[in-house]
């Protein structure tokens, strides 16, 4: 596989991820035992699909991480539909997570300033 990805992106679902495989053409890795991994015919983007959970999704980046030869340049991103009291198909940024079990708060950082209203979201 190509060894500078520039994007690996992180879906939990298949309907999440079946969008974005037809927009981008992305074909199946067939060397990805465990968790679904698509790739463009560049191989400079790449996406998991790692089921529910923050225990399945740190586990699937790590496969991703580690099948696509990705380096520390390496962009990931999340995309999901979340549930919540936004109207639905609302794009937010996320700027700060709390993870439920923990209470613990985490702020990602944003790539310069997003064109869409930040929101926090609860994991």
């Amino acid at each position: 596989m190509a060894s500078a990805p520039v994007l690996i992106i992180q879906v939990a679902t298949a309907i999440e991820a079946k969008a974005l495989c037809t927009h981008y053409r992305l074909k199946r890795c067939h060397r990805a035992p465990t968790f679904p991994l698509y790739y463009n015919r560049d191989r400079d983007l790449y996406l998991i699909e790692s089921g529910i959970g923050k225990v399945a999704a740190a586990a699937a980046v790590a496969s991703a991480y580690y099948l696509s030869g990705a380096n520390p340049t390496t962009v990931f991103l999340n995309i999901g539909i979340a549930g919540g009291n936004l109207a639905l198909g609302t794009v937010v940024a996320i700027d700060k997570i709390v993870d439920h079990d923990s209470q613990q708060h985490f702020y990602p950082g944003l790539l310069g300033q997003s064109k869409y209203p930040c929101s926090s979201l609860t994991t």
